[in-house]
């Protein structure tokens, strides 16, 4: 080729979608002589010190006081790095500026591919879609996802990378039901599935027609059924686009599914906020009631032989699993509720179901309705001390309830126990107490427990069957010397903290 060949073949490899600049120089003469290219990257802040700024996508670690950092920048932010006068950004000739990537945040309207995307109906271009190795959220395809919401990272105006901000993201959900429908979105018998999210709330929802078992397979019906963990996306309010399906294996022997030393489910390390879907059954393949728990607050658990569990994982980490139990998790008290049954308000109908209702006084300003199934329960009766995970529709059975105390002095949860409290020391997260009445006094037979960061204090009238007011009086009243309160352990065992006390504000608990 001729010179003035080379030339436009080199001109034109640089035409491309990039936010890179092209500098010229000129001679003494005012001719170009030279240029040369500018190139920008994105990419994610790994570490900050007072010194230096580590950054991934083959930047490397970079001094604050040989370049232009911005104040501020912290770890994982997503950044646009420019270097200049060496290809490598940890060369001593080099400089280099960084700063915040600029973000355009909406609704996606449409795509071309990965050369253009519209966001609120806004065009624009893309240069590349960086992948996960720079941000383990990076998409790198927006297909089937018209209407999620999105941040574009931009560099120049141009899209470097695209990260779905949506709830369909990270939506996951355990089905409890089905209305075992054979066609998926028909306009007549549309497959309707009963899902427990993440959050703890429930519904039913349409599955969409454009749902697959596994990125690109069609959703068959035969693939949802009860015990099923999904991903899914909101389409509209009552239809889900389910976009992943994992199913479940039944345990061979006793095992330990979740470690909490080494935060792992079924060996492999659970995110921090993934969630665990919880069946608690009598029977394995029976389905129970559903829960939900972000599984990093929870202690070990283990499931019996038998058992169904699953799970779904994102870069190598469970975010969301499944595991079938006789009893709830243990470590869960932040989501147990405790209180006194207030009322029993007799039979209601919901739909064409048929429950019993009951009051639960958690505090004078704070009540909950439990509905056991059946117009004649007698599970529960005022006054009766209790405690229950609670279920977003208010539907239980009976097996969900513990009863710690029945008015009268019977203590039915041994090692927790009926107690005298002699003192309680809220700073120093700790309880003493005598659990025998012909101890109380005695400061040789007190007992001394630890109690958990989050204990529950539920103030009652035992005489008026109903949550009290905080009047004070933790502590038994030396006069009456009867007992005045109920220690309930974690898990029912005496070598764990104490989760929970009821206290009665007029000094027996025994009434």
């Amino acid at each position: 080729m001729t010179a003035d060949q080379v030339a436009d073949d080199m001109i034109s490899k640089l035409k491309a979608t990039s936010a890179d600049t092209v500098k010229f120089i000129c001679n003494d003469d005012g001719d170009i002589v030279k240029a040369y290219v500018v190139e920008s990257k994105l990419a994610r802040v790994t570490a900050v010190n007072s010194e230096k700024v580590s950054i991934n996508n083959g930047v490397g670690t970079i001094k604050f006081e040989d370049n232009d950092i911005y104040d501020g920048v912290k770890k994982d932010d997503i950044v646009v790095v420019t270097t200049l006068y060496n290809t490598k950004a940890t060369n001593s000739a080099a400089k280099s500026t960084v700063v915040k990537a600029a973000t355009v945040e909406g609704k996606l309207t449409s795509f071309k591919g990965t050369s253009k995307v519209s966001i609120d109906g806004t065009s624009y271009d893309i240069a590349m879609l960086e992948g996960t190795d720079v941000d383990s959220d990076f998409e790198n395809t927006f297909k089937d996802q018209i209407g999620e919401t999105y941040t574009l990272y931009t560099i120049g105006g141009i899209v470097y990378a695209a990260k779905q901000t949506s709830e369909g993201t990270k939506n996951y959900a355990i089905v409890e039901d089905t209305n075992g429908s054979q066609t998926i979105d028909s306009g007549f018998d549309p497959l309707e599935v009963k899902i427990l999210k993440a959050d703890g709330s429930e519904g039913k929802f349409v599955v969409h027609k454009d749902s697959t078992s596994q990125g690109t397979t069609k959703l068959k019906t035969s693939d949802v059924k009860t015990g099923v963990l999904i991903k899914y996306s909101n389409v509209s309010d009552n239809k889900i686009k389910i976009t992943e399906v994992q199913g479940s294996m039944a345990l061979n022997k006793d095992t330990t599914v979740y470690v909490k030393d080494t935060k792992s489910f079924n060996n492999k390390v659970a995110a921090s906020d993934a969630v665990v879907f919880v069946n608690k059954t009598n029977a394995y393949g029976k389905p129970g009631d559903f829960y939900a728990y972000t599984i990093r607050n929870l202690n070990d658990i283990k499931a019996k032989s038998g058992a169904s569990v699953a799970s779904i994982l994102d870069d190598n980490k469970v975010v969301a699993a499944y595991v079938e139990l006789t009893t709830k998790p243990s470590g869960s008290t932040a989501d147990t509720v405790y209180g006194i049954v207030s009322k029993e308000n007799g039979t209601v109908k919901d739909g064409d179901t048929t429950y019993t209702s009951y009051t639960v006084d958690v505090d004078t300003n704070t009540q909950k309705t439990v509905l056991i199934e059946g117009d004649s329960d007698t599970t529960l009766k005022e006054g009766y001390l209790v405690s229950f995970d609670e279920a977003s529709d208010k539907v239980y059975s009976a097996s969900d309830i513990t009863i710690y105390l029945k008015n009268e002095n019977t203590d039915y949860h041994k090692p927790s126990t009926m107690a005298a409290i002699d003192e309680y020391d809220e700073k120093g997260q700790i309880v003493s107490y005598w659990d025998k009445t012909n101890d109380i006094g005695d400061k040789a037979k007190l007992i001394t427990k630890a109690v958990d960061d989050d204990v529950k204090i539920i103030y009652v009238s035992a005489e008026d069957d109903k949550a009290a007011d905080n009047n004070g009086a933790i502590e038994y009243d030396g006069v009456k010397g009867t007992k005045n309160a109920y220690i309930v352990f974690e898990d029912n065992n005496s070598t764990k903290n104490v989760v929970a006390i009821f206290v009665d504000v007029d000094g027996n608990i025994t009434k």
